[in-house]
């Protein structure tokens, strides 16, 4: 019994390493310092951003003619307690790591202003989360 719990506790991290990913893979790596570099306010253009990181998923077209664009993605690791027989069913989840660009256009396609960021949260599931 011993061995089987020492067994289960040392797999148990190896098992939560297992990731999913989803969204704008160009970020996956991207930190605030690189977009900062690759983003030149009054400079860069609509183009050359689809020419870095594709198309945004999603677009806001502002009143006053600017666009909102804003690009994301989220990297998803299991709980360790997902691989607890039996106590999955009643709670598991996983530690998420969201990193989202938002940019700004202004009427002329032309960066205005741009935002990064890096969050991290939880999805819980299970009979009680």
């Amino acid at each position: 019994m011993k061995k089987l719990c020492l067994i289960l506790c040392l797999a148990t991290p190896l098992l939560a390493g297992c990731a999913a990913k989803s969204g704008n893979q160009f970020l996956e790596k991207t930190s605030d310092v690189e977009v900062a570099s690759k983003l030149i306010k009054n400079v860069t253009t609509k183009d050359q951003v689809k020419n870095l990181y594709g198309d945004p998923v999603d677009f806001d077209l502002l009143s006053d003619g600017k666009e909102l664009w804003t690009y994301k993605f989220t990297r998803s690791s299991a709980k360790g307690i997902n691989y607890v027989p039996y106590a999955s069913l009643v709670y598991n989840g996983t530690n998420d790591t969201t990193k989202r660009l938002k940019i700004l256009f202004n009427k002329d396609g032309i960066v205005e202003n741009h935002t990064f960021s890096t969050s991290a949260g939880e999805t819980k599931r299970g009979a009680f989360q």
